[in-house]
């Protein structure tokens, strides 16, 4: 049997309101499928957003060691907080300096990324370098927690010149509570 022109126009009319009763219902339901559900009984809330590090090239800076620098080069976080540091690509690089690392921590040496993701869940003292620019200046102080085991060994383990200038200034800042 073939259908008439009458026919046809209302199985398409029932097919058109079929598909808008199938889109009206997935536009209702989906947001409930793709929310992201809580933690479950037992589990942590979920973390903040991490705390993020720029690596800075700024060739109009009247001082050397705002030329090349990390932004911020001073930082405290709590004990378990995510920092990302982005633009380790090209010259820029972010290594440990070694002796102002708490002991027994692995170091960080990264290079090529346009970002990177650390947690840092051990109190203490992180000093970081670039390898290229640490020349002009271009340290981070990070600060872990409250109190700082390693406060020490990290003031004797600083580097020499425009670095161990820098972080000279750094330490000033982070002990000043400025």
């Amino acid at each position: 049997m073939r259908l008439g022109s009458t026919d046809r126009a209302t199985v398409l009319r029932g097919a058109r309101c079929r598909a808008a009763g199938w889109a009206v219902g997935l536009a209702l339901a989906l947001p409930l499928c793709l929310a992201p559900a809580g933690p479950a009984a037992g589990e942590p809330a979920a973390q903040e957003a991490p705390i993020v590090v720029d690596q800075v090239t700024d060739p109009r800076a009247g001082d050397v060691f705002m030329m090349f620098r990390f932004k911020p080069a001073l930082l405290r976080v709590p004990v378990g907080r995510k920092v990302r540091i982005l633009n380790s690509r090209g010259q820029h690089t972010v290594v440990s300096i070694k002796k102002m690392w708490p002991a027994g921590v692995p170091v960080v040496n990264l290079s090529n990324l346009d970002a990177a993701d650390l947690r840092f869940n051990r109190p203490g003292l992180y000093g970081f370098t670039c390898k290229v620019h640490g020349r002009y200046g271009m340290v981070m102080l990070l600060a872990v927690g409250e109190s700082w085991p390693n406060l020490e060994a990290a003031r004797a383990g600083m580097p020499g010149g425009r670095a161990g200038a820098r972080m000279r200034q750094l330490f000033a800042e982070l002990e000043g509570g400025n």
